[in-house]
């Protein structure tokens, strides 16, 4: 998917759903660990979530696979033509 985004958002939301599918990780794991719905996952994954939602989704990379927070970031920067 990387260079097909239609904007900042759409595109690490596309990074964070890869991710998750790549390790089997359900949206419900995510909800339930950090303590929120289903559909605000959901959103973020859409592009269209909320900050807070955004950094609990966030937290939850950093609680079960802490170095791919860095990558996360190059791979966001580099689908924007930013690296």
């Amino acid at each position: 998917m990387v260079g097909t985004w239609d904007s900042q958002a759409a595109g690490l939301a596309q990074v964070l759903k890869d991710w998750r599918n790549t390790n089997g990780i359900s949206v419900y794991a995510i909800a339930k660990f950090e303590n929120t719905r289903i559909e605000n996952i959901q959103k973020v994954e859409e592009g269209v979530g909320n900050m807070v939602n955004l950094v609990r989704y966030l937290d939850f990379i950093r609680c079960k696979d802490r170095p791919y927070l860095d990558k996360l970031m190059t791979i966001w920067c580099q689908g924007l033509g930013y690296e």
